[in-house]
Order: structure tokens, then sequence, then C-alpha cells
């Protein structure tokens, strides 16, 4: 038990109220030089129009050559005075961008060399503060230690918002994209707030929609980041409500291997009020920086971030990602003890046609269907499996990637000119990169090499028992 007077914790409450106004005087002083360089880029924008102006001028002056000799020189000295000044309002407009580059650039070198100087004497007072609210047995005086802990993060929160904020602006913001499991990302988050929920007597439930593939390619920091906050925030203003996260897709690109996600946060708390609605995203406006530093890293990752609310009735975020790039599972990865029956596809027949000059793909798929009714024809080369196509018809087409999307998508256009069957590509990387045509062949999915059994059984599953849920994909 430590044996503290109360003078010591206000001279810590003190120094760490000191400290958040320094930061916070710099950051109003941060905030105008934010909205200078707003009134530099609406300038530009401005300087640009005149430009455009000034050009059409000129062109409508220079149009009138023909008129007569004595009108000539009138016309060539005002043609010069537009050449002069649509020169000037150039350089104007290259200024304007120069100063405003150079404030985004010197208010973040700045923050870098501050930044450890602010957050070195916050973590002090935090790891203080943390000894005391366990150890003080004096009620008032735990509270105080409490209190300040609380401020004392909040604070280092602001710092770091800050500093990525800054960073975005400077164009420095990473994102860095990898293999994330959908499921485990969005349970550790929820579940990080079940007790501060269960304090509140708040019900906190996700729902991950089913139809959404086990594993993305995104951020999952940056993800996490823009969560949590909303989660947090919604529990911080609700009471005896619920908060409810939802996951699901919206919209997809089959053929580039792509979907839209979006992850709703919505709460049954006290909702915003319609006259803060429109400065929500605005810094300072709204809580802290957190919604502000979310969105702009949410239209950093080709999404966005958006609300509605009805003061009262709570309010609903949506974080809404573009073309996220899907997860193709192979044979690396699967339970080879699996047994899987290939009879079950096509019990009736169907005919395969696979072009690869990977003989291990092929070998993979012919053996796979050599117990059920499928038969399957494999070409090394497009140029026979073209003939072949043209002599016979097939249902499904399992083709190289490479082959399909050579010489500007000459192959895939020439299987849409002669046969409609869905066609499947595989690929060792990855897909979204890969430029498939929209006017070429009908793709309808896409296997990883090494080839998975269990995905090529889902696949054929879906092509050739079920054709007609393959009218609905995007």
């Amino acid at each position: 038990m430590i044996d503290i007077d109360l003078p010591i914790v206000i001279i810590l409450a003190v120094f760490i109220i000191f400290s958040g106004i320094i930061v916070l005087v710099f950051l109003h002083s941060t905030s105008k030089k934010d909205k200078e360089i707003e009134r530099l880029k609406g300038e530009i924008v401005s300087l640009h129009y005149e430009d455009n102006h000034l050009k059409k001028e000129y062109q409508s002056k220079k149009s009138y050559q023909g008129m007569e000799t004595s009108l000539i020189s009138e016309q060539l000295k005002k043609i010069e005075h537009l050449e002069n000044e649509l020169e000037r309002q150039r350089d104007k407009v290259e200024n304007a961008k120069e100063i405003a580059q150079e404030a985004v650039k010197v208010k973040y070198d700045f923050l870098s060399k501050v930044k450890d100087d602010l957050k070195s004497p916050v973590k002090t007072i935090i790891a203080y503060a943390t000894i005391l609210a366990k150890d003080l047995q004096n009620e008032k005086l735990n509270s105080h230690a409490k209190d300040i802990l609380t401020s004392g993060n909040q604070l280092l929160e602001l710092i770091e918002s800050m500093m990525a904020l800054s960073k975005i602006d400077a164009g420095s913001y990473d994102i860095n994209e990898n293999a994330v499991e959908l499921s485990f990302l969005f349970n550790t988050i929820v579940d990080s707030y079940k007790n501060s929920a269960a304090k509140k007597k708040i019900k906190l439930t996700l729902d991950i929609d089913k139809t959404l593939p086990e594993s993305l390619i995104f951020d999952a920091s940056k993800i996490k980041l823009i969560v949590d906050n909303l989660v947090s925030n919604s529990i911080r203003a609700t009471k005896d409500g619920n908060v409810n996260v939802y996951v699901k897709p919206n919209g997809a690109n089959i053929a580039h291997n792509t979907i839209n996600l979006q992850v709703i946060v919505e709460d049954s708390g006290t909702g915003i009020k319609k006259e803060d609605q429109p400065k929500i995203f605005e810094m300072f406006e709204a809580d802290g920086l957190g919604l502000s530093l979310n969105k702009k890293i949410a239209q950093l990752m080709n999404g966005d971030l958006t609300f509605y609310s009805e003061y009262g009735k709570g309010a609903t975020f949506i974080l809404s990602l573009n073309d996220i790039e899907v997860v193709l599972p192979s044979a690396e990865h699967e339970n080879h003890d699996l047994e899987i029956n290939f009879a079950q596809i096509s019990p009736d027949g169907a005919n395969i046609l696979v072009i690869d000059s990977d003989h291990d793909s092929a070998q993979v798929i012919m053996e796979s269907f050599l117990e059920s009714h499928v038969r399957v024809l494999h070409f090394e080369t497009p140029r026979d499996a073209i003939e072949e196509l043209k002599r016979s018809k097939f249902d499904m087409i399992l083709i190289d990637i490479e082959v399909l999307t050579s010489d500007e998508n000459a192959i895939s256009k020439v299987l849409a000119k002669i046969s409609d069957a869905p066609v499947v590509t595989l690929t060792h990387s990855s897909v979204k990169d890969a430029h498939i045509s929209e006017n070429g062949a009908r793709v309808v999915g896409h296997l990883k090499k090494p080839l998975s059994k269990r995905e090529l059984f889902k696949i054929s599953l879906k092509v050739l028992n079920f054709p007609d849920l393959l009218k609905n994909s995007v």
C-alpha cells in the first residue's frame, strides 16, 4: 500500500492538464494552418478556372485575325496582354501549391521532432497513475488517480492521432495489406469490448455474413483502428441499450476476384443532433480527432466512412471498403485426409476443357474426376483447345490466367465468340492485377495453384450442378 498525500496527486493532475493545454494550443495552431491550406487549395481551383477563361478569351481574340489592318495591331496587343496574364496566373497557381505543400511539410517535420518529447512525460504520468490506482486505499484519492490515468491515455491517443493526420497530409501514411481472416479479426475487436459493454448493461453483438469469404487482403491494423473507435464511441453514447456490429458484402466483381465490404456499427444511444451532423468529421468539432482520422484512413483504403442518425434514437456508422481482393485457398493449407466425392458432380455427365501447360495442375483435375461422369479434355496450347471448342460443346473451361489474358486478352475474346461456357482461371498470383477484360470470356471463379481438391470440388459443384446460381453473379 502506498502512503501518499493529496497534494502529490493534485500536482500530477495539474501537470497532465498543463501538458494537455500545450498540445491543444498546438493543435489549434495547426488547425489554423490546415484552414489556410484549404483556403489556398480553393484559390488554386479559382485560378485554374480563371486560367481556362483566359485561354478561351485568347483563342476568341485570335480567331478575328482576318479583320482590318487597323484592328489587327490592337488585337495583337490584347493577345500579348492575355498571354502575359495567363503566364502570371500560372505562376500564381504554382506559388500557391508550393506554399500549401511547404505548410504541410513544416507541420509534419515539427510533429516528428516533438512527438517523443510530448509522449515521454505523458507515459511517465500514466505509469505512476496506474500504480496509484492499484495501491491507493483511500477511495477519493483512488478515484483521482483513475481520472489522471484516463486523461493521460486520452492525451496519448490525441498525440498519436495528430501524428497520423499529419502523415496523411504529407503523403507518408503507409497502408500494409495482408491476408486477414475476417472471423478472427472482428471477433477479437468485439470481444475486447464485452466487459465495458456489460458494465453499462449494453448488449453487444457481432454478425458476420455467412456468404463472405473466409479471408480478404487488406490492412487489418487500420480496420481495427477504425472499428475500435466506432464501437468505443457507441458504447460511450449508449445506456441500457444495444450496440450491433455487422460485417457484410456490398457487391462483388468475380472476374477480378474482389468484393466490396461494409462494416456497420449501430447503437441505440443518444444519437447526433441535426445541427452537429454536418461537422461530425471535422477536426476538433466531434469527440477528439478519431472520426476525422478514421474517415481519411478509409478514403486512403479506397473506401469511406459515412453515418446517419436521429437524435434520441441512436446512430449508425458505415465503413465501406471497395475492391478488396479475396484470398484464394490452395493445396498448401489443405487437409489432405479429407475425402471428397467427385461422383456428386454432374451425375448426368458433363464436359470440362482444361487449357494449361502446367502438367501438375492438369493431373490434379483429371485424377479428381476419374470416378465421376465428367469427361475432362486437356490441351497445353490454346490453339488446339480452340479447334476442339469449335467441334464440341463444353460445360466448363479451366484455363491458366496468363494464357487467358496474354496479348491484351486475345484468347479471352476468342473464347467469348465461340463458346458460352463459364470460365474458371488457374493462377499462381494475384487475380486483381491480371487485368481480365470485361469484354472477354465469362469468368465465374478462380483456383489458386497448387490446386486444392476441395476448392475444385466446390466451384465445379456450383458451375455444373447449379448453373442458375451463376446468373446472379456480379
